[in-house]
Parts: C-alpha cells; sequence; structure tokens
C-alpha cells in the first residue's frame, strides 16, 4: 500500500529533522520535524486499517461480480504515475442488491477499462477485485441486476472508422528540409 510507505518515510523525515534540531540547540524548530512526524503518521494509519480491513475481505468475503463504471484518479502520484480508484457496481448475493463500490486500483488502470466485468469478493462494505472476467462467467441473477445500470462512462472511447478516401502525399518539413511523400505504397496514387 502507498500510504503506508508514505506515512514511513513522512515519520523518518519528521523523526530525523527533530532530532537534528535538538542536537543543534534549536528547540524551537522541533515543532517542523514534528508536524511531519504528524502527517506521516495519520497516513499510515490510514494506510494500515486498510491493508487490515482488505485481510478480512479476503479471508471472511463472499464472492461476487461487477461491472466497472469508471475509473478516476484518487490524488495519489508515485513516480509521476497517478494512481486510481475504481468504481465498480457490485451485485452483493447476502443483500440481494446492487452496490456502487469503490477499489483502489493503483497504476493498474489500463486492465481495469469501464464496461469490463469482475469478480470480487464483498465483506462488510469493503470489496477487493479478484479479477477481470468474461460476461459470460458471471451469473445470469447477478448479470440481469448489473445490467440495469447504463451510465457506464469510459474513460476513452476506441472508435475505428473507414474510409474511401484516398490518402493525400503530403510534405514534411524537417530541419529546413522538406521531404514529399509522393507514392504512399497503398494504391492510393493520384493519376
Amino acid at each position: 500500500m502507498v500510504e503506508l510507505t508514505i506515512g514511513a518515510i513522512f515519520m523518518v523525515i519528521g523523526a530525523f529533522v527533530s532530532i537534528m534540531f535538538v542536537s543543534a540547540g534549536e528547540t524551537g524548530l522541533v515543532l517542523f520535524g514534528l508536524i511531519f512526524f504528524a502527517a506521516g503518521l495519520l497516513v499510515f494509519v490510514k494506510g494500515f486499517k486498510q491493508k487490515l480491513k482488505d485481510k478480512k475481505t479476503e479471508k471472511n468475503g463472499e464472492i461476487c461480480f461487477g461491472r466497472i463504471k469508471e475509473t478516476k484518479g484518487n490524488g495519489t502520484s508515485v513516480n509521476g504515475v497517478e494512481y486510481q480508484d475504481a468504481y465498480i457496481y457490485t451485485y452483493i448475493p447476502s443483500l440481494n442488491t446492487v452496490k456502487l463500490m469503490k477499489e483502489n486500483i493503483g497504476a493498474k488502470y489500463q486492465d481495469y477499462l469501464a464496461g469490463k466485468y469482475v469478480k470480487l469478493k464483498y465483506f462488510e462494505d469493503d470489496i477487493n477485485i479478484i479479477g477481470c472476467v468474461p460476461k459470460e462467467q458471471v451469473p445470469q441473477n447477478q448479470l440481469a441486476e448489473i445490467e440495469k445500470y447504463t451510465d457506464i462512462n469510459p474513460g476513452f472511447i476506441y472508435n475505428v472508422e473507414s474510409s474511401n478516401t484516398p490518402l493525400q502525399p503530403m510534405d514534411m518539413p524537417s530541419n529546413g528540409v522538406s521531404y514529399s511523400w509522393n507514392n504512399d505504397n497503398n494504391n492510393n496514387n493520384q493519376n
């Protein structure tokens, strides 16, 4: 979990800065280090609680299925890569209802595109994603309930259109030199 790592880093930096200020006799600046330590502790505790929740869900959770509505950035970024949350319409058999649930998918958002079906574990308002599954693996009663929700919001729409318009030759300037594309090797020659 990113929160555990970031929290630990902030706590170590805060403790180090505080110790350095105390050893330098600048006790007034210790507050600066303690702010880092406190912020790190809050983030660490949040990550630890989520880790415990995920372990409980893994151990006690019931198998269910869902469909990804959308993914959104969650404000966390690691090495320049934005982490995402998946919002999933989840059919929970024990409750006989569909709930919109959120799960952190990290930087794996390309694996969890809107509209995909997923196998999950649900326990006490928490879900863990087991993995993506084909639509045919979702039980019919759950599929019928999940597909009532039609507001799937893809992050991008892949649309391929064909055209009968032939490609046109173009000039491509590069460093002051102009290259001309006279034959595109696709039988689109202008006669």
